[in-house]
């Protein structure tokens, strides 16, 4: 990333917004800043020195705070030794990312938003906090997710990729990132098979099966699981996985995340 982004998007110092115990572990949570945009870090006091980050991005109209409420992953972190880090889109109370071809406000203005994420994940790094990077968000947050292993300025390990669709050209940086796409069989907001969705976006989305061979053709190790039942929500998908696989959103994902 050019120098002039990390300095438009210089961080400010953490801000501590509490703890939760969990077993015989403190997971604290602290907010920071790059420019005027937060993000909640989420950080087990057993996990010293650089860890493995899982950066959380919302869908449209989310923020970072209720995406943490959405897809809580303070206890498997504190289980699997990561750091958790919920980024916040741009546009006030209407939230979005600039995904490329999608959505709202960040997509018209042409918001840098792989300049956010980079300025994000240095400012961790310079604080001794990252070996790895890796990623998880829904629905504008998961196209985020698909632009950001192909454009951005770190390599992704992996990525889950939820009720989402790659909705920006090409590909140069995918190559060897493990990605899950967990996509609900009945989404009528970005449809399986593509096309317009219920949704408030108005655009036309790529279908699972066109996003999914994108980033193979680019080199990335892609797996999909379609959810029986399942609509657009976080809540369905969640149902849907408790249900056909025994686990929760945030626990299967960070199994696959970390590598088993």
């Amino acid at each position: 990333m050019t120098g002039r982004f990390l300095r438009q998007y210089a961080a400010l110092a953490l801000i501590a917004m509490g703890s939760l115990s969990i077993g015989h572990t403190s997971v604290n949570a602290a907010e920071g800043k790059v420019g005027d945009r937060r993000y909640v870090l989420i950080d087990p006091s057993q996990v010293q020195g650089p860890a493995p980050l899982i950066l959380a991005l919302h869908g449209g109209f989310g923020s970072a705070k209720s995406f943490q409420r959405a897809l809580p992953l303070e206890s498997s972190a504190a289980q699997k030794g990561f750091r958790a880090v919920y980024l916040e889109g741009s546009g006030g109370k209407a939230r979005s990312w600039n995904a490329g071809e999608c959505c709202g406000p960040a997509q018209k203005k042409n918001v840098n938003d792989l300049a956010y994420i980079d300025s994000v994940i240095s400012d961790l790094q310079k604080k001794g906090l990252v070996s790895s990077v890796h990623m998880i968000g829904h629905s504008n947050g998961a196209m985020m997710i698909y632009r950001y292993i192909c454009e951005g300025g770190y390599k992704v390990s992996s990525a889950v990729i939820i009720s989402g669709s790659k909705m920006n050209k090409g590909c140069r940086k995918a190559a060897g990132t493990r990605t899950l796409i967990l996509h609900g069989a009945n989404d009528r907001n970005v449809p399986v098979n593509g096309g317009r969705g219920k949704g408030v976006s108005g655009v036309s989305f790529n279908s699972l099966d066109r996003s999914a061979k994108d980033l193979q053709a680019a080199g990335a190790n892609v797996s999909v699981m379609q959810l029986p039942g399942a609509e657009h929500a976080m809540r369905g998908i969640d149902k849907s996985m408790r249900a056909n696989k025994g686990q929760s959103v945030p626990q299967f994902a960070a199994a696959f995340l970390l590598g088993g």
